[in-house]
């Protein structure tokens, strides 16, 4: 390929690719201290008249000496035949595609072809890529840049200095928590990942063709950093450091799912029973898993209690307020108890406190107000009152709340700048009544998060499934208590809480028999 003249192109001497510049020395921006010899000028723009311009192939040999034609098209570009060549020779020399990228886009020619190009919509990538760019920069500079010769041979040392422009990019998370003894660590290339290596902590892990890459490696109780390497082709590198917060495991579980199919038990025609569960309060504080609780009950008391499901009222939520409540107990049990045959059950799992002297006990429905207790909450001695006035031949209530001023959680029901430990005192209750209570009257009632469950309520329900049948094929109060004193405290203890459930009231009453 000639000039006009006959000479090289550009109508110069012809350009020898062997000739070093090591006596030239420059500046280049982001290489401190580094000042390599400038490379060859590009060809410059040639006054002949081509077959076929690289900018438009196809043309039938007729030749245009502007780019301005509407047929300009990235996705045909044709790259002229040095450009090949210039480009393997600059990268060997160290440079990067960005670098180059900037380089072209001043040249007389491709510049003006990069130009007519992204005024027809064309974006960068596919301009760039079409000159053999794996990259390009954003917003290439337009200062005036005389396309400069080849730099002389750098470093073959595979690690780059950190002010070195590194082609790849890391994408990985800076901050990683565990409770495992093993960390995945998960990341991405991005830029010009061809040929790109990722490093953790020194050793090579493999890379995906899509720029993905995993490793998992092993990270002691504690904090621990790691270093994420990634280089380019050119041995370039970026890093960044990973921070593993590793805690222990929380000794939890795991629980067996709660299966009401195991429970068993006769069925009473005449048993009633009224459950409520309250987990998001209109004002107080949260009662975590307490609906979750009270769905669960209810198929136990159909199975082990032998409740008919047209005779169980269930409540949870906003339809627990205190009117939808006393309503429950007042229009639907009492008419439904069978005076001496009816056996009634009331599960209640949500939040309850006691008076300030401790004598009176509060169940905390829906819309009730810690600060107006005997206005906004249902008083425990009403509702048992009610149920015994009907004729019920027994009550038993489930209650998977306390009366300390505590909650489920790390929240407090007493108006104080600290929790405060209500110590409850019992009043006589009738001899047909049984409680089974959560907890003791100074301690709190516990969430089991393994198990999505109140602690009590779980193994209540995992008891009336038959862990707690005596020799007789029956579940009673009594034994039911001895199986919770088992398996609660223990758990308890787990939270770094006091809990221990207690019953009040007759330890022989049946509660399933099969």
């Amino acid at each position: 390929m000639r000039g006009l003249d006959g000479g090289p192109p550009g109508g110069g001497r012809e350009f020898d690719r062997r000739q070093e510049f090591g006596d030239r020395e420059f500046d280049r921006r982001g290489r401190p201290g580094f000042r390599p010899p400038p490379p060859p000028p590009l060809p410059p723009p040639r006054f002949e008249r081509f077959g076929s311009p690289p900018h438009f192939p196809g043309t039938g040999g007729d030749f245009r000496e502007g780019a301005d034609n509407a047929r300009d098209d990235p996705t045909n570009f044709v790259p002229p035949s040095w450009l090949k060549e210039w480009i393997a020779n600059a990268r060997q020399r160290g440079y990067g595609d960005e670098e180059l990228a900037t380089i072209l886009s001043h040249h007389p020619r491709l510049g003006r072809f990069v130009q007519r190009s992204r005024e027809r919509g064309f974006g960068d990538p596919a301009i760039f890529a079409a000159m053999g760019l794996d990259r390009w920069p954003a917003q290439p500079s337009h200062a005036s840049v005389s396309p400069p010769p080849l730099p002389s041979p750098k470093s073959t040392t595979p690690a780059q200095p950190a002010s070195a422009s590194s082609t790849v990019r890391l994408e990985i998370a800076d901050h990683l928590h565990t409770t495992e003894a093993e960390v995945e660590l998960v990341g991405t290339l991005g830029g010009a990942t061809k040929g790109a290596s990722v490093f953790v902590d020194g050793a090579q892990v493999s890379v995906a063709r899509n720029g993905t890459f995993s490793h998992r490696r092993g990270v002691p109780i504690g904090e621990t950093e790691i270093k994420v390497e990634a280089r380019d082709r050119q041995g370039r590198g970026t890093e960044t450091m990973v921070t593993v917060t590793r805690e222990p495991a929380a000794a939890t579980g795991p629980y067996e799912p709660l299966n009401p199919s195991r429970a068993k038990g006769k069925r009473h025609a005449k048993a009633v029973a009224l459950i409520i569960g309250i987990d998001r309060y209109e004002s107080a504080p949260r009662a975590e898993y307490a609906e979750n609780d009270a769905n669960a009950f209810y198929d136990y008391a159909t199975r082990a209690l032998g409740v008919p499901s047209d005779r169980i009222k269930l409540l949870t939520g906003a339809k627990a307020r205190r009117l939808s409540v006393e309503k429950a107990v007042l229009a639907w049990v009492q008419p439904l108890v069978a005076p001496g045959k009816s056996d009634v059950y009331v599960f209640f799992s949500g939040h309850g406190l006691a008076s300030d002297d401790g004598r009176d006990q509060y169940l905390l429905p829906y819309d009730g107000d810690r600060a107006l207790l005997a206005q906004s909450a249902l008083k425990r001695k009403d509702v048992i009152d009610a149920l015994v006035a009907a004729g019920a031949r027994s009550v038993t209530l489930f209650l998977d709340t306390c009366y300390s001023g505590g909650t489920r959680g790390n929240d407090t029901l007493v108006q104080a700048a600290r929790p405060i430990l209500i110590s409850v005192t019992e009043p006589d209750q009738p001899a047909n009544v049984a409680i089974l209570a959560a907890a003791g009257r100074d301690q709190l009632s516990s969430s089991l998060s393994g198990a999505r469950h109140g602690l009590f309520s779980y193994y209540l329900m995992k008891g009336l499934e038959g862990e707690a049948a005596t020799g007789d094929r029956s579940i009673t109060t009594g034994s039911l208590e001895t199986y919770l004193r088992q398996q609660v405290p223990g758990e308890a203890a787990k939270l770094d809480r006091r809990q221990s459930p207690e019953l009040i009231g007759d330890p022989q009453r049946v509660l399933s028999e099969w």
